[in-house]
């Protein structure tokens, strides 16, 4: 509520602008994806200052990792670093790159979900065997 009112209130543009940016995180933790890319959308193109700017990116990066939008979290992550190093800010840097190997470890875990399908032929063979004797039980078909 506090983040609202200064967003909605404050005269300093800075001070909205990081307002809304804090918002833009609280949305992506927790789950609010509509809200999170209203956020986005609404800052993308401010002048932000470096430091704004980078940690706007790590949050846009981190918040499309949560909702699995990979791709534009790269992209986002990959700006904001070259914001980072541009500028010496080397804490907002290695947040970044922190971030980065979350992207790297939520992008193999979904391959490895999608490629671990089990299939029978992955099943031993007595139990390929069993299935395959159900199989002709209880459809009169020979497999």
């Amino acid at each position: 509520d506090a983040l609202r009112i200064i967003e909605l209130s404050a005269r300093n543009q800075g001070l909205r602008w990081t307002a809304r940016i804090n918002l833009m995180e609280l949305a992506a933790r927790t789950h609010h994806e509509v809200e999170f890319e209203q956020y986005r959308r609404a800052l993308a193109d401010e002048p932000l200052v470096a430091v704004q700017r980078a940690g706007y990116l790590r949050d846009v990066g981190t918040g499309c990792t949560a909702f699995g939008r990979y791709r534009e979290a790269r992209s986002a992550l990959n700006e904001g670093l070259a914001v980072a190093t541009a500028h010496g800010l080397h804490q907002l840097g290695f947040e970044i790159e922190t971030a980065t190997r979350a992207l790297e470890i939520a992008e193999r875990e979904e391959r490895i979900g999608q490629d671990s399908q089990p299939t029978l032929s992955d099943a031993p063979e007595d139990i390929r065997s069993a299935l395959r004797e159900l199989l002709r039980e209880t459809s009169g078909a020979t497999a």
